[in-house]
């Protein structure tokens, strides 16, 4: 069986293990908008293929921002040590 490409809010929703309320926040997310198409006043679909990269680009954000974080304690922790060497 062929997997759909354009999926209802309730399937993007679970398709994206968020809740239905939480899509349609990020639906008007100013910074992290999740892309659809508005067919109608009440109708709108999902591209699985724009759930991907929406999903992909704010997953690469955090961990960017983790790995800056890991960076600034690695540099901490070596600034002490050599605090307390010399």
């Amino acid at each position: 069986m062929k997997e759909k490409e354009y999926m209802t809010a309730k399937e993007a929703a679970k398709y994206l293990g968020i809740s239905l309320r939480t899509l349609k926040n990020f639906m008007r997310h100013e910074r992290f908008p999740i892309p659809y198409y508005k067919l109608s006043y009440n109708l709108v679909r999902f591209h699985k293929r724009d759930l991907d990269r929406w999903m992909k680009n704010f997953k690469q954000d955090y961990g960017e921002e983790l790995q800056q974080k890991k960076l600034e304690m690695i540099e901490k922790a070596a600034t002490d040590i050599l605090h307390k060497i010399l």
